[in-house]
């Protein structure tokens, strides 16, 4: 009726092959930032494959001052996020890294959300039908310094944001954003670019992207329209 794993800790928390289902609140939360006590910025690590599903919160909180890293997270149909990971409070630096292989689908709230004032690393996952966005990443706190990156690291691989109720992916930061290999389509809300973030017209529109900011529009507008009468953007993507 409770969590599935609650670890409070003031040192580093790391977990490996966890799965964590079916249970009456979070399927786990990890917390080594406490408020007024927390002096070092101790890590959380998970390492393996990672399953939390089905759980009545969250699947997956983790909320630290330093680094988090969180390859092959699974979080589906959860009554929550599927996970939500922050280390963005206070002056924390510390990174966040989701990669290996991930899927965040099917729950109440957004699929993954990381907040932070470091660098964001998000590599190869799926997030679909999630009731908010796909995906949440924001970096855009004053004082925070770190770039948001989402890519790949397969070949041949996209990373498939479609279904939400919300957008598939947002992204609001700092300072340089890059975006690659991804595959938005059929999201509640339109796709729209982070102010100054949007830097090229086939790729940005192959993405998924509907609306480039701010305008006047410098890689949209004309050039979307000149990109699809040459072939290089499908009339579909963009009707």
């Amino acid at each position: 009726t409770g969590f599935g794993l609650e670890v409070d800790s003031y040192g580093a928390i790391t977990i490996a092959n966890l799965t964590a289902s079916y249970n009456g609140a979070y399927g786990a939360s990890l917390n080594n930032y406490q408020s007024g006590f927390a002096t070092k910025a101790n890590k959380i690590t998970l390492t393996g494959v990672n399953t939390f599903d089905d759980n009545a919160g969250s699947g997956l909180e983790a909320h630290s001052l330093g680094a988090i890293a969180a390859p092959s997270l699974h979080a589906w149909s959860n009554d929550g996020y599927g996970a939500l990971l922050r280390n963005s409070y206070g002056t924390s630096t510390g990174t966040i890294t989701v990669s290996g292989t991930s899927e965040f689908s099917e729950n109440s709230l957004t699929g993954l959300e990381a907040r932070s004032r470091g660098t964001i690393t998000l590599a190869d996952f799926d997030s679909f039908t999630n009731c908010g966005d796909g995906v949440y990443l924001s970096n855009a706190e004053a004082g925070a310094a770190g770039n948001v990156s989402v890519g790949t690291t397969r070949a041949n691989w996209y990373n498939g944001m479609s279904g939400n109720d919300a957008r598939g992916l947002s992204i609001f930061s700092n300072c340089t954003i890059a975006v690659s290999n991804v595959y938005v389509q059929d999201n509640g809300f339109d796709a729209l670019s982070d102010w100054g973030a949007l830097h090229d017209t086939e790729g940005s529109a192959k993405a998924g992207t509907d609306l480039e900011m701010p305008g006047p529009a410098e890689h949209f507008g004309p050039a979307l329209v000149d990109a699809v009468a040459s072939g290089a953007v499908d009339g579909e993507v963009v009707d």
